[in-house]
């Protein structure tokens, strides 16, 4: 007998009453994916480089119009 309890749904209890020691038990989860810390950091990283680009580019065409 199994039985899912918990307040999520996420404890099964199970009972086993044949005396047969290879019965398959199979439990199939749902997790909820989460990003590897390596795509954390890249997207932080490209993030805070994002601006400093943007920064250096626009003096180097405030430069560029001075000069003509």
């Amino acid at each position: 007998m199994a039985t899912i309890t918990g307040d999520r749904g996420n404890i099964l209890d199970v009972h086993f009453t044949n005396r047969s020691s290879i019965d398959p038990l199979r439990v199939i989860t749902v997790a909820t994916p989460v990003p590897e810390p390596l795509t954390i950091l890249g997207t932080g990283t490209a993030l805070g480089i994002a601006p400093l680009l943007k920064r250096a580019y626009s003096k180097k065409q405030n430069k560029k119009q001075k000069d003509d």
